[in-house]
Order: C-alpha cells, then sequence, then structure tokens
C-alpha cells in the first residue's frame, strides 16, 4: 500500500511544482492562477468522488485539501500510512 501512497503524494507535489514554478509561477499569470487551481480541484474532486486508488482520500481532508495545503507550505505527516481513511 505504500506505492499507492508515494505515488499520491508525488501526483500532489508535481501539480504544486506545476502551478508554483511551471512555465513561470502562476500567481504571475493572473487570471491564470484561479483557472489552473480550479482545474486541479475539479480533477482530484472526481477522483476522490470516484473512489479511485489513490484518491479516495487524503491527510487533511481530500485530496484537493492536501492540493490547497501544500501549495500554502503545509509539509506531508511523517507516517506516510495514516491517511483519514486509514
Amino acid at each position: 500500500m505504500h506505492d499507492a501512497f508515494a505515488l499520491y503524494r508525488d501526483v500532489i507535489d508535481t501539480l504544486v511544482v506545476e502551478c508554483q514554478a511551471g512555465q513561470g509561477p502562476i500567481a504571475a499569470r493572473g487570471d491564470a492562477e484561479a483557472a489552473f487551481v480550479s482545474g486541479v480541484h475539479t480533477a482530484l474532486r472526481v477522483l476522490h468522488e470516484a473512489g479511485l486508488p489513490p484518491f479516495e482520500d487524503g491527510y487533511e481532508g481530500t485530496p484537493f485539501h492536501d492540493f490547497v495545503g501544500r501549495l500554502q507550505g503545509w509539509q506531508w505527516p511523517p507516517d506516510v500510512s495514516k491517511r483519514n481513511g486509514e
């Protein structure tokens, strides 16, 4: 199951990196920031609602909560095996 946790963290972190540094910081792109975050929210919500592993639960609520937390500098918990549904 730890491979699923690693995959989950990698996906969230990749989205955060793209938001913060991909093709120039998204904050510098004005309305694109809101559109990007909204698109990520929709994608993570669909994956979560479908119960598709590893997006069925997050560490801080849902996968979208984890994404927003990582954008704001939140660190992953040291124990990767303790997510909401586990």
